[in-house]
This record gives C-alpha cells, sequence and structure tokens, in this order.
C-alpha cells in the first residue's frame, strides 16, 4: 500500500520513513540517504548522518503491522534531529500498542510524516545554538618583536573521515581570531590591533566560511567538504588607508590529508595555515611589531541531545 491521506501506515510506509539500512551501516550514496531517518540520525553518508549508532531504529518486515515501539523510536529519532536542529517541526503523536496510524497530509494539524522527515533533512547541517558549545582549543602567542611574515599552522586529527563528517555534519566549526595587545605606542602596533579587530571571528564549517567582522574577503567559501589536497586561501584581510595599514594582512589558508572519501567523506586530517604578513617593514624601515600577537583558534561542537567527538589540534609551527 502506497502512503495516503486517512490510510492506515504500511511496513512499506514505515521503511520508506526509516530506511532500510541500519543506523549503523553507511547508504551506498548521497541520492540513497535523501528522506531517511536512519541515514540523518546514523553513518548516513556524506553531509547526512550524526553518527548516533546506539538509536534504536530499524525497518520491519513486509505485510507485518508495525509495532508501536518500532512507530515511537522513529518519532524520538526525529524528536531528536528536530530538538538539534531547532526546525521546532510538530512531530507525529506517540502512539500505544493496539494504535492505528493513520497516513495524513498536514491538514487539521495533522502531521504529514514524509514532509516533516524532508523538512528535517533540508535543516540537517544547521543547529540551535542552545545545542552547541564553544571552547578554546589551541593558541599560538609570540612576545618577541617581528617584521616580515610569521605564521601559525596547526592539523586537526580525527578518528576517522565518519568522524569528520559528524562533527562537520552537525554544525561543528573550527574557529579564528587574532590580537595584538601591548608594546609601543607605534603606529604598525595599532594598525595590527585594529586588522585583527576588523577580522573579528572567522568561521570554518562543513560548506562554508564565514566571518563576524567588518573587513575581511572570504577568497574560497568552502568548507570541509570543499578542501582539496593542496592548500586553498579561503579567508584574507588587507589592512586600508595610507600607510602602515596598507600594508599588512592577515590570512588563512586550508587543506584535507589522509584523505580516503569513505562514506562521503573528505579526510580524517584538515591542516590550516594562519598568515601575519606584514611588508610595511620594506617601506618604513624599522616598523617591527612588538607587544604580544595571538592566534587563536577555538572549536564550536554540537553537544546536548548529541554525543559527537572532538578531534585532536596540535601545533606545527608556532607564531
Amino acid at each position: 500500500m502506497t502512503y495516503s491521506v486517512g490510510g492506515t501506515i504500511a511496513a512499506t510506509d514505515y521503511n520508506g520513513f526509516v530506511g532500510t539500512t541500519a543506523v549503523n551501516v553507511a547508504y551506498a550514496n548521497d541520492a540513497a540517504a535523501q528522506n531517511k531517518v536512519a541515514a540523518l540520525i546514523g553513518v548516513g553518508y556524506g553531509t547526512r548522518g550524526y553518527g548516533q549508532t546506539a538509536t534504536t531504529l530499524a525497518s520491519t518486515t513486509a505485510g507485518v503491522v508495525v509495532p508501536a515501539t518500532q512507530w515511537n523510536n522513529l518519532r524520538s529519532a526525529m524528536s531528536t534531529i528536530n530538538t538539534h536542529t531547532g526546525a521546532a517541526l510538530t512531530l507525529q503523536p506517540v502512539v500505544a500498542a493496539g494504535d492505528t496510524i493513520l497516513a495524513e497530509d498536514g491538514t487539521s494539524s495533522r502531521p504529514n510524516i514524509s514532509t516533516l522527515i524532508s523538512s528535517l533533512d533540508t535543516a540537517r547541517n544547521t543547529a540551535s545554538i542552545t545545542q552547541m558549545s564553544v571552547s578554546s582549543v589551541l593558541t599560538s602567542t609570540r612576545t618577541t618583536a617581528w617584521g616580515t611574515t610569521i605564521q601559525h599552522e596547526f592539523t586537526v586529527t580525527f578518528t576517522d573521515e565518519d568522524s569528520a563528517r559528524y562533527f562537520f555534519n552537525t554544525a561543528g566549526e573550527v574557529r579564528f581570531s587574532g590580537s595584538r595587545t601591548g608594546g609601543s605606542a607605534t603606529t604598525i602596533n595599532a594598525a595590527w590591533t585594529a586588522l585583527l579587530v576588523a577580522v573579528g571571528t572567522v568561521k570554518f564549517g562543513a560548506s562554508t566560511t564565514t566571518y563576524t567582522g567588518t573587513g575581511g574577503t572570504v577568497t574560497n567559501n568552502v568548507g570541509y567538504y570543499g578542501l582539496t589536497g593542496t592548500y586553498q586561501q579561503i579567508f584574507t584581510h588587507a589592512g586600508t588607508g595610507a600607510g602602515y595599514s596598507s600594508n599588512i594582512s592577515y590570512s588563512i589558508q586550508a587543506r584535507r590529508e589522509s584523505y580516503v572519501g569513505a562514506n562521503g567523506g573528505n579526510g580524517s586530517v584538515l591542516r590550516f595555515l594562519v598568515t601575519f604578513n606584514d611588508n610595511s617593514v620594506y617601506y618604513y624601515y624599522g616598523s617591527t611589531v612588538d607587544g604580544t600577537i595571538v592566534s587563536q583558534i577555538d572549536q564550536y561542537k554540537a553537544g546536548g541531545v548529541l554525543t559527537i567527538s572532538s578531534p585532536v589540534y596540535a601545533t606545527v609551527v608556532n607564531l
């Protein structure tokens, strides 16, 4: 029987909602995982999959009445996704053993299950801020005077490509910021302080790079899934105005490593290069920067109703 308004939900309908692949098994491709709750909550494929493999969710035998327990497990998985994404959907009611589960079309305040699942699928890579947390994971600090260029290079290592997918699929981000404080009351120091304030926070996510500041350019608007094996610049902010300010810049490059492509993943190790470039030394003799300059790396990670592992952050080159 096909899904139709007023008809009972058959096993084939239920299996269509859940998917016939268990939560701990990957789907064959992204298209096969579309609009399947097991793919969204479990291993999934590509941008689908939260890695919550302990979730109780399974398909049922065709021709068999859908047990209330299995139906409620489906609703529970949908509720978890609904809470994490902040989609605020009104889900289907919990049922008791012996209840009749009817297909609906969304009228009379009765939810259309297929539409709900499609909405959750669309919202899958977003998150309610109440389900996320920010933590400092890496800091590179320089207190000796410098000119020309200094760099902070670091790696982000996940257990495997699936773990990387789960981190970014649940709206996880690697965040960058910088600061300069103290030192001499010089024009070049003031220029660097102002530039880094203008950058704000750069956010590297699943598919995009964004920033919170008032100055800068996203040079390649890619995230985890858009990385390649060679460095590509994802953000830069060059100073503006005459003098020192026009000769300094802050930029970030990113690449993937340990790439296999398993289950639509894009590498289990990410490498980032943060560059503080000061060409003013060539134009203004003795224009070295002093005080304390910091490259700050934060992690924005899902928690709440989901359990997501953190990668390991390690500095390769200090400022």
